[in-house]
């Protein structure tokens, strides 16, 4: 009766042992994945808070500790809990949120002055023209009355009186012509100036961020680098990334050299996270090294 009773605790101590092994399994790979969500997460925070300005200095960006993002609980003596950078980055946010409608409040009235602006030159214009060609008639009456003048002597005095008042007349378009083209000059310099602002806010609300071409040859670059977690990110040239999927292994060089090896987890758009093949590594890996096919 002892044995089998013996017998019975063992197969059961032997039963609990493969689901304490299955479990402890499962949750490795559950670690795992939350580990690689986590460091996704601040990696994202942190590049957003690269974008968002310290209250109106826009030359000072919201910078994030790593310590700060990855304390759940504070402890004496110890780094902040994540709350405190979190809410320092929101309030960041709202603050660059405000000036941004602020600027684009502001664009609005000076695209409405703009078309005011411009409607107003229009007309100016408009005038101009009608003037300018009412001086080329008046131009062409005076010299048809002169040359009558010498062939009419006898009517000499009368075309002398309306030569005179013609010329009265060509003055005093020639000074409306001289100042609507004071007029039309200080339009076209306010229309410059509201242009130069227009464009200024433009560069504002949508800065342009260019990236460097891959040399010829060459799958991706890395772009940040973390030993302590063993992963790497690599941004990947658009003519490669149709010839990358998840568990390819790539070599990474520098210059001449072989650095290691990168096995890739995961592929978003343009940017791959690989895992650092330790066996492989000649030198530690760094921002620049980029990448190509391994054997």
């Amino acid at each position: 009766m002892a044995k089998l009773v013996m017998r019975i605790s063992i197969i059961l101590l032997l039963v609990l042992s493969i689901a304490a092994l299955i479990f402890g399994m499962q949750l490795f790979r559950q670690r795992e994945t939350l580990k690689g969500r986590t460091l996704k997460l601040e990696e994202a925070v942190k590049q957003v808070a690269t974008t968002l300005e310290v209250g109106d200095n826009s030359d000072v960006k919201v910078a994030l500790a790593d310590t700060q993002l990855k304390t759940f609980k504070s402890i004496p003596g110890g780094p902040p809990n994540m709350d405190v950078p979190l809410g320092i980055l929101t309030k960041a946010a709202k603050t660059q949120l405000t000036r941004l409608n602020v600027i684009r409040s502001t664009l609005s009235d000076t695209q409405f002055t703009l078309t005011n602006t411009e409607e107003r030159l229009r007309v100016t214009l408009t005038t101009l023209a009608t003037a300018e060609r009412d001086v080329k008639d008046l131009t062409a009456k005076v010299t048809a009355r002169d040359q009558t003048l010498s062939e009419k002597e006898v009517a000499i005095k009368t075309l002398e009186r309306e030569k005179t008042d013609w010329v009265v007349i060509t003055n005093t378009l020639t000074e409306k012509v001289l100042t609507l083209e004071t007029e039309k000059q200080h339009v076209i310099d306010q229309v410059n100036t509201l242009t130069q602002k227009v464009a200024e806010l433009e560069i504002q609300l949508a800065p342009i961020q260019k990236k460097n071409e891959l040399a010829k040859g060459r799958l991706g670059e890395i772009m940040y680098v973390n030993l302590e977690w063993n992963f790497a990110v690599i941004r990947i040239s658009s003519g490669s990334r149709k010839n990358i999927d998840p568990d390819m292994e790539l070599l990474i060089q520098r210059a001449d050299r072989l650095v290691g090896k990168i096995k890739i987890v995961n592929i978003i758009d343009d940017v791959a996270v690989g895992e650092i093949q330790n066996d492989w590594s000649q030198f530690p890996m760094q921002k620049g090294d980029w990448a190509i096919y391994g054997e």
